[in-house]
């Protein structure tokens, strides 16, 4: 019995020791900033706004738009070891929030508007994307910029 509470605790010893010790032992300091910027649009008349307008204006139309990435099939030539292959995939483009809300304040401008209240930007999945022999190969992920266009008086 002793020999077993001997052998349990040098096994926890050596375990607290030497099987404790992480691999990273430091992180540096990480800010996530995440957010739309409508500065640029207030300096151009047009308001974005997620609350809904006080003043006198005229209805132009609930909008809501989707995008998503461009997505191209590819095919690349692998050389590994010598040896040749090939290998296709799904390259996706990048998604940019302020390119999204540009082509949305064009859109609100060529109807007539000078605003887009109630505004609700969140994330959505397309539909699943396929090959040409129909394999299911994933989701492109994009945005979904919704709100009422209006024309303050």
């Amino acid at each position: 019995m002793i020999r077993v509470t001997i052998a349990i605790c040098s096994i926890i010893t050596m375990c607290m020791l030497g099987c404790g010790t992480p691999a990273i032992t430091h992180y540096s300091e990480y800010m996530d900033v995440s957010g739309a910027v409508f500065t640029d649009y207030s300096a151009r008349g047009f308001m974005f706004s997620p609350y809904m307008y006080e003043g006198e204006y005229e209805s132009i139309g609930m909008l809501s738009f989707q995008i998503l990435p461009e997505a191209t099939w590819r095919d690349y030539i692998l050389n590994a070891g010598g040896g040749e292959g090939a290998q296709s995939q799904w390259e996706i483009e990048s998604l940019s929030l302020g390119e999204s809300l540009d082509s949305v304040y064009q859109y609100c401008v060529e109807l007539g508007a000078d605003a887009m209240v109630d505004l609700k930007i969140g994330m959505i999945s397309g539909p699943p994307y396929t090959v040409i022999d129909g394999a299911r190969v994933g989701i492109r992920h994009g945005l979904e910029i919704s709100g009422f266009a209006i024309d303050r008086q």
